[in-house]
């Protein structure tokens, strides 16, 4: 918001102070929170002052505005992937939701979805029989992954650059609401 107001992007200093002021946090919380926000796979956070406070889960880490913290239905069922009925479950809802694609596009909506999963950390390795392998091998062997926009362009070409980032964008939240209303039914 103050981005938005101020025409440009503000420094990391300008984004510390807004947020501490926002969130009533300390500067320094808010800067050891920004550095830890970029973490995966992380089990929980501790303060440094103190070992027994967990950061995520103090009432400073959460949104003053929310009650009920967002959940994404799809990232949640992939986390699952673990038990081999679940994972069933979801190799025959992502089946189905690239089956309901046009033949032409499929390949385009199955790499837009792997570049997805890798985003989003999601445990491909259950899901590696309907996700594009090329891509998979390269995120493995050098954890290089392509853009969506890089994706897009691959199987269109013809497509304009500035214009491709938003057409990626919105194929893949075709997919994901497509695959959503799968999980539902099941």
């Amino acid at each position: 918001m103050e981005e938005c107001n101020a025409g440009r992007e503000l420094t990391g200093n300008e984004r510390v102070q807004c947020i501490s002021k926002w969130f009533d946090m300390a500067e320094k919380e808010v800067h050891e929170y920004l550095l830890l926000m970029n973490m995966r796979y992380v089990e929980g956070l501790t303060n440094n002052d103190n070992a027994d406070t967990d950061i995520l889960n103090s009432e400073k880490a959460h949104i003053p505005y929310l009650e009920i913290p967002f959940v994404n239905p799809e990232n949640e069922y992939f986390t699952k992937l673990n038990t081999s009925e679940r994972a069933n479950l979801i190799l025959d809802a992502v089946k189905s939701a690239l089956n309901n694609t046009q033949d032409r596009t499929r390949e385009c909506y199955r790499a837009l979805f792997t570049v997805h999963c890798i985003d989003n950390a999601i445990d491909f390795d259950g899901l590696f029989p309907l996700l594009n392998s090329e891509i998979v091998e390269i995120y493995k062997k050098n954890g290089k992954k392509p853009k969506l926009l890089e994706v897009y362009l691959k199987y269109h070409p013809d497509v304009k650059r500035e214009s491709a980032g938003a057409r990626a964008s919105k194929m893949l939240k075709e997919l994901l609401d497509k695959l959503n209303t799968e999980l539902n039914k099941s």
